[in-house]
């Protein structure tokens, strides 16, 4: 299991079941910490997992097998400890919604 040192217990459960809510679809995601793409449309949870978290944010961006933006997540990190925060903002697709919904944060 791949540890998110750098998170809280409670940001490590939303982060983890929102990467497994996109790959469950199917989808790929590239990770960006505000600097740098620092992993591109990955199916690799442990890979993805390993490079989330390292700076203050991220952008989690999901893609179809045809390589098209499906949904994105912008997640900051030391809002709330039980992770209730994480998720700072979401594109409105269909599919966006539909994965921020299965998290059922609200």
């Amino acid at each position: 299991m791949v540890t998110l040192e750098y998170l809280t217990a409670g940001e490590s459960n939303i982060a983890r079941k929102l990467v497994n809510a996109i790959l469950a679809r199917g989808l790929t995601v590239s990770v960006y910490d505000g600097e740098e793409t620092t992993l591109a449309r990955s199916k690799d949870k442990g890979a993805i997992l390993a490079a989330m978290g390292t700076t203050g944010c991220d952008t989690l961006t999901a893609c179809n097998e045809s390589g098209e933006r499906v949904a994105s997540f912008v997640l900051v990190y030391g809002n709330a400890e039980d992770g209730s925060e994480l998720i700072a903002d979401h594109s409105a697709g269909d599919i966006a919604l539909d994965i921020y919904d299965s998290l059922g944060l609200e």
